[in-house]
């Protein structure tokens, strides 16, 4: 458990894997959790925060903050600043804070609180319960029953999959229901105006008239209707009625009587009233009070009924046997200019009006609704293939069921493919595209010009942003999602997806499944989520990606970029530019490629490779292995048993703990690298013979290691433990340390110090004129039996003499080995050799 803090810099801070607590403080920062339920708070500027496993609170502070949760319950707070949020897994706590924030709850029961701003949110997975808060927000509940409040603004609002409970709140609200049994839930004070809705009922509220589609229940809550004295009382809603044939007949849930009358205006066909040519109305349940307060305390209540039951004073109008009647001599009528206009049903004693807006469409394939060029446009098909084309204004556009073409042209629209293969596009504007929640074929959004918010549904859906900054989210099954040209937020969802940022700086979310990522041009932020992502390519540009659970594979092309592998075993390129890799939990196999790269492996057995120039490399926790390849690398191996390779360069080799195997392996008669390589603790394996002629400096550490030791002139200090030293060509300097060592100087004129402990040192034909410092007599060994010709008496060969070192001139013994070898031995005599442990065959 730590407490870290960063600086107002740019900071870059890793979790220690326990209960952590990052500060950011001023800067772009980038904070790591990692395991553990750790505290992640960006503060000021543009921050990413990464909770990774556990349950993680973030906090962006202040700036345009991207922010996930991974795994876990998490609690995120964006803060300040236009702010891009995934939940990912698990029941998350998500408020967006001010400004237009982006929000994907991912899977699992998550709680999303909009806030300031025109938000767009996505519940996705799981009984969400989702507040948009102040400003215009774009709503998909997902799948699963949820509940949606859209709160203040003019709200899109799409429950999707599941019996979602939906309030508008105030504002002219777009309210789409979805797939199962949902409800809608007025309160307030409602003023002149009306409610439209397909299949529905809807209300007007004080900002606005509220839009409802495939909601099956409305329910007032305390609901006050403000009225002048003497004017008409509206209550409006809107239906729609089929027709089947050429002769109008009609089946659907409740039937008009035969009494009614029947107008149709410059219609293409006659049609007449009669017991066989009935039109019919789907109806809706409605529960509730609604009190009308005027001079004359009139009331409406709608309590529940099959189709709509309104009870009032001055009007007879009421539901019997599931079928809407009036009373004789009033008038009853539908009224259509075309086939493809509003029927228009008015019920009216003089004083009071009930109005219902009928939405008129017919069976015949291939048809054309045409919209307004300058009035916003409803325009609804029906269970064939139909063509909507929504005009130049802002038209909402609902294809139902059918393989429908939709085209939103001008202005900011809504467009709902209903079931079947939709095309839509958006055109210019702002546009926002539901693919609808239980569709059973694969749709295409072509976003256009502006900035679009799409949604894919059930199947294979195909979602194109064009220009502008788009938000994108795929939806339950395999979805192609492509940014294109601006800043884009792109969330692929459920199964697994294809995502293209395009240009621009980008945010992508992978989402659940193997999902194909790729980022493109600009500085992207990259989320793989769960799943075995197949590939994360991070394109051109400073990137930072975030692989996610899963076995992923990650790509930073160009650019300086920030890869983290995340959970699970992660196969990491860097590419070209100055990258930082982090492989987090599982064995990873990391490869940094071009540029001064920083590898960090984390927990498991990785792999680690920097490439070309100078690489720092840190295996951490368990066995991993290191390889440096050319430039000057730094290599760590951490804890556990590590392998460690410098490569070319001059490199910096640390085992640290655990038993490691450390090697310099330059190759090549004319490389000339000059390395460190430090063991650690534990018993380690130093080699530095495949180093032609580089002048290492070599520390074993603690541990009983074992030092083999190349050509060059080295230096060389065993440490504590019994270590096992052979020196190479070269005047080498070992120093053994503590511990009963033994020491082979090897070719060339070494110094040897035995140190601590009973040493033994060991001689053969070529082992130069080296040099024994602190020979003990009464513990340390001289082994002669490697030589070819074996020394018979130590005094035929041994003199007393003196000798120059270090420019003091030092006594003791000198025992020639023939040839240009011999040993001097400072300090000692030939007396204090006849007591000495000494082996010459």
């Amino acid at each position: 458990m730590a407490t870290i803090f960063g600086n107002n810099g740019d900071d870059e801070i890793f979790g220690t894997g326990d209960d952590d607590s990052i500060f950011g403080a001023g800067g772009e920062d980038t904070l790591t959790g990692g395991a553990g339920a750790d505290l992640l708070d960006g503060g000021d500027d543009d921050d990413t925060l990464f909770g990774g496993a556990a349950d993680d609170t973030l906090v962006g502070g202040g700036g345009v903050d991207v922010i996930e949760g991974n795994s876990g319950n998490d609690d995120i707070s964006g803060g300040d600043g236009a702010d891009n949020i995934f939940g990912n897994a698990d029941d998350d706590t998500i408020d967006g804070g001010n400004d237009d924030d982006v929000i994907g709850g991912g899977s699992g029961a998550d709680s999303i609180e909009g806030g300031l701003g025109d938000d767009s949110i996505d519940g996705d997975d799981g009984a969400d319960n989702i507040s948009g808060g102040n400003g215009d927000e774009t709503v998909n509940g997902g799948n699963d029953d949820d509940t949606i409040t859209g709160g203040n603004g003019a709200d899109v609002l799409n429950g999707d999959a599941g019996n979602d409970d939906i309030i508008g709140g105030a504002g002219a609200d777009d309210i789409d229901g979805g797939a199962g049994d949902d409800t809608v839930t007025i309160s307030g004070e409602l003023v002149a105006g009306g409610l439209t809705g397909n299949e529905t009922a809807g209300t007007s509220n004080v900002e606005g008239a509220d839009t409802f589609d495939n909601v099956e229940t409305v329910e007032f809550d305390n609901v006050t209707l403000d009225l002048t004295a003497g004017e008409d009382q509206t209550f409006t809603t809107t239906v729609t009625i089929a027709r089947d044939d050429a002769n109008g007949d009609a089946n659907t849930d409740e039937t008009f009587g035969t009494d009614d009358i029947l107008i149709y205006d410059d219609s293409d066909e006659d049609v007449v009233e009669s017991e066989t040519n009935n039109w019919t109305i789907t109806g809706i349940e409605v529960d509730g009070v609604v009190t009308a307060i005027d001079a004359n305390n009139d009331s409406v209540t709608l309590d529940t009924g099959s189709v709509i039951e309104i009870i009032d004073s001055n009007i007879d109008l009421t539901v019997e046997d599931d079928n809407i009647r009036y009373t004789p001599g009033e008038e009853l009528g539908y009224i259509a200019a075309t086939t493809t206009e509003n029927v228009v049903v008015i019920a009216t004693d003089g004083t009071n009006t009930i109005r219902i807006n009928v939405t008129l469409t017919t069976a015949d394939s291939d048809d054309t609704l045409t919209g307004s060029a300058t009035e916003e446009t409803r325009l609804v098909g029906d269970d064939t293939a139909e063509f909507l084309d929504g005009g130049a204004a802002g038209d909402r556009l609902l294809g139902n069921n059918g393989d429908d073409d939709l085209d939103g042209n001008g202005g900011n629209d809504t467009l709902n493919g209903g079931r079947g293969a939709d095309i839509a596009r958006g055109g210019n504007g702002d546009d926002t595209f539901f693919a609808g929640s239980v569709d059973d074929g694969d749709d295409t959004f072509q976003g256009g010009n502006g900035d679009d918010v799409g949604f894919g549904g059930a199947e294979d859906d195909s979602l194109v942003g064009g220009n502008g900054d788009d938000s994108l989210f795929g939806g339950a099954n395999e979805d192609d999602l492509e940014g294109d040209d601006g800043d884009d937020v792109l969330f692929g969802g459920d199964a697994r997806d294809s995502v293209a940022g395009g240009d621009g700086a980008d945010v992508i979310g992978g989402g659940d499944g193997a999902d194909s990522l790729e980022g493109g041009d600009g500085n992207d932020t990259i989320f793989g989520g769960d799943g075995a992502d197949v590939e994360i390519d991070a394109g051109n540009g400073d990137d930072l990606v975030f692989g996610g659970a899963g076995d992923d594979s990650l790509v930073g092309g160009l650019g300086a970029d920030s890869l983290f592998g995340g959970a699970n075993d992660d196969d990491v390129l860097g590419g070209g530019g100055n990258d930082t890799i982090f492989g987090g939990t599982g064995d990873d196999d990391l490869f940094g490629d071009d540029g001064d790269d920083i590898v960090r492996g984390g927990n498991g057995d990785d792999e680690l490779e920097g490439g070309n120039d100078d690489d720092m490399l840190m295996g951490q926790d368990d066995d991993d292995t290191l390889s440096g390849d050319d430039g000057n690398d730094t290599l760590y191996g951490g804890n556990d048993d590590d392998v460690l390779d410098g490569g070319n360069g001059d490199d910096v080799l640390e085992g640290g703990d655990g038993d490691d195997t450390l090697t310099d392996a330059d190759g090549g008669a004319n490389v000339d690298s000059d390395d460190t390589l430090n063991g650690g603790d534990g018993d380690d394996t130093i080699d530095t013979t495949g180093d032609a002629n580089g002048d290492n400096v070599v520390d074993g550490g603690a541990g009983n290691d074992d030092i083999d030791l190349g050509n060059g002139d080295h230096t060389v200090t065993a440490g504590s433990g019994d270590d096992d030293v052979v020196g190479g060509d070269g005047a080498d300097d070992i120093d053994g340390g503590a511990g009963d060592d033994v020491i082979d100087g090897g070719e060339g004129n070494d110094t040897l110090t035995g140190g601590d402990g009973a040493d033994e040192f060991d001689f053969n034909d070529d082992s130069g004129g080296d040099i024994i410092t602190d020979f003990d007599i009464s513990e340390d060994i001289l082994d002669f039996s490697a030589l070819t010709t074996a020394i018979t008496d130590i005094f035929d060969v041994a003199d007393e003499t003196t000798r120059t070192i270090d420019g003091v001139v030092t006594s003791g013994v000198l025992i020639d080995l023939g040839g240009a070898n011999s040993v001097f031995i400072v300090g000692v005599s030939l007396g204090d050799l006849a007591t000495a442990e000494i082996t010459l065959v």
